[in-house]
């Protein structure tokens, strides 16, 4: 980062996170109450009511921390003195042709005025980065790569989520006025939901958002058609209008929010947008498809392809499905059938993530990773990967390019974004959480000895496994439970904790899988050579990657193997979606 402007950094963006503490309710105290005598849907009603909202607690103590008030109005002007007039459009253009000046402290004012801007200066510093004039390229370059450190958007984040829950009058316009300037998919998605939640009251949607289907600015078109699509009906006709938008951005969420709602014309505007639309973008809308397709998808979208051919191909497809009912569509992103698939081997080795269709083929791949050992799919086409060696956790489109990373220190096993923006790390010998500025938010070791795997859960425990057993930390790292593994082991394993509190657990070493509660029972075990990782289906099948095989397998409720697929080097990882 260039000297002369890390000052900024602590005078204007810094962001103080502080540790995270989340009450240890769960696990053996709820496994321990006893249902006798009360109705089960009023105890489960009683446990929502009382248990913390760990997000929620994180986010009001992230504002508290940068001195943002965290009341409704409070919040309504966080984000109402980051929007931009005209005057501060003006503004900020002025600065940008400053940064060429003859004079140097000129340049430094202009420069700090940028960085102060925060986001709101990335559109005018954008088209700077290919300025004639050099200087005013470097300086916006380097002013491009503080404002997005991340920090505004942290704070963004956490004050969208509590605006959630004070729901205060006059929420939607302002949200709706900020949202041009987000710049960031994770934000963006957040304020998508937080005006999905309080633009529409008991059914009845605010006036503003029926205005804005017609506003002449684009992202107030694409909120509008986002949300009046997904949750009026009403709204729906109106909406139908905005397929035809001049705007690829409102095209997409118009067609989104209408295959949604199971209208078949809204379909071929998604496929049209894998031939021309702006590249992240012809992923989302992909995204969608593949929940329509399931395994008959064609061949996916790469930088590298045809983009044409690739429209054609879904066109084709789209053709033959006269009696695909949308309405039995299934949108959850974990409901698609497709697996994403990390090959590792030894440090310095060049392996894929790729993801395979139900029909076991490869549908893309990102190459030349360096061992990567977990990987995660993002919202928008992206990807989040760990690469054991050298040990960084980057977020990439999927061409591979790197949008974000964090460096870490160690044999790195595990990467999890969490709901709230933040990325959970596991290495052999540490367990971290950095936010979206790679500012490290908590870090400790294990409980004892090394650590293989770990799983962060919802409610801010962490499930890590070494060599003998499975441990519960709280997100402080206390220790609240230690579970024997109840087979040899020795080397590496991976644990996942699923639906009904009991762990799947690869043992590699052993040649197993199990799933064990945390009394230590064995209710499911099955003999697979070198397993890395296994996933429970929802039908309660089991999905193995099997290293030395180099196949990702799927065993029955009874052990036995009911299909598989070959890999191109030794799977390491397997998550499904």
């Amino acid at each position: 980062m260039p000297t002369h402007l890390t000052f900024w950094i602590a005078r204007t963006n810094r962001l103080r996170v502080p540790h995270r503490s989340v009450s240890p309710i769960g696990g053996g105290v709820m496994r321990s109450l006893v249902l006798s005598g009360l109705s089960a849907v009023l105890l489960v009603g009683f446990l929502a009511a009382a248990e913390p909202d760990p997000e929620l607690d994180h986010a009001l103590r992230v504002l508290k921390a940068n001195s943002i008030g965290t009341e409704g109005s409070e919040l309504l002007r966080f984000f109402r003195d980051r929007t931009l007039t005209d005057a501060d459009r003006a503004r900020l253009t002025d600065a940008v042709g400053r940064l060429g000046d003859e004079d140097f402290n000129v340049r430094e004012k202009a420069s700090a005025e940028l960085v102060r801007a925060g986001r709101q200066a990335l559109p005018h510093l954008r088209p700077a980065l290919n300025d004639a004039d050099p200087e005013r390229a470097r300086r916006a370059r380097d002013c491009i790569e503080i404002v997005e450190s991340g920090v505004e958007v942290e704070l963004a984040l956490a004050a969208a989520y509590v605006l959630e829950e004070r729901k205060p009058d006059g929420t939607t316009p302002v949200l709706l006025a900020y949202f041009a300037q987000a710049e960031d998919e994770t934000l963006e998605e957040r304020l998508l939901r937080t005006l999905a939640l309080v633009g529409v009251k008991a059914g009845r949607p605010d006036a503003v958002l029926i205005r804005s289907l017609t506003d002449a600015e684009p992202s107030r078109r694409a909120v509008a058609a986002h949300v009046l699509g997904r949750r009026v009906p009403e709204q729906r006709d109106a909406v139908r209008k905005l397929l035809t938008d001049r705007e690829p951005r409102v095209r997409f969420e118009a067609a989104e929010a209408l295959v949604r709602a199971a209208d078949r014309n809204a379909v071929p505007v998604l496929i049209d947008l894998l031939g021309e639309g702006p590249l992240p973008l012809a992923w989302r809308a992909q995204e969608t498809l593949y929940h329509l397709a399931s395994e008959q998808s064609p061949a996916g979208l790469t930088r590298e392809t045809d983009r044409p051919k690739v429209r054609d191909a879904w066109a084709a497809w789209w053709k033959d499905q006269a009696k695909l009912d949308l309405a039995k569509v299934s949108f959850d992103e974990k409901g698609r059938g497709v697996f994403l698939v990390c090959e590792a081997d030894n440090a310095g080795s060049q392996r894929p993530v790729s993801e395979y269709g139900p029909d076991g083929k490869r549908r893309w791949q990102i190459d030349k990773l360096d061992s990567p050992s977990d990987a995660q799919l993002l919202p928008g086409g992206r990807v989040l990967v760990a690469e054991a060696s050298p040990s960084r956790v980057t977020e990439r489109d999927r061409d591979g390019k790197i949008l974000w990373t964090v460096q870490t220190e160690g044999y790195l096993t595990t990467c999890q974004r969490l709901h709230n923006g933040n990325t959970f790390i596991a290495t052999y010998s540490k367990l971290l959480e950095v936010d979206r500025a790679g500012k490290t938010v908590t870090s400790f070791g294990p409980p004892e000895g090394g650590l293989f795997a770990a799983q962060k859960l919802r409610d801010g425990r962490i499930v890590t496994i070494g060599s003998s057993a499975v441990t519960e930390l709280d997100s402080a790292g206390k220790l609240l439970r230690r579970t024997p593994v109840p087979r040899q082991n020795g080397t590496f394993a991976r644990v996942e904790v699923l639906s009904n509190g009991r762990y799947l657990v690869a043992l590699y070493g052993a040649n197993k899988v199990l799933e064990f509660d945390t009394t230590g029972k064995v209710f499911f075990e099955v003999d697979v050579r070198t397993a890395s990782s296994a996933i429970r289906l929802p039908n309660g099948h089991t999905v193995v990657t099997s290293m030395d095989a180099r196949a990702v397998v799927e065993y029955d409720r009874a052990g036995k193997e009911v299909s598989r697929f070959a890999t191109e080097s030794r799977p390491f990882r397997v998550r499904r979606y």
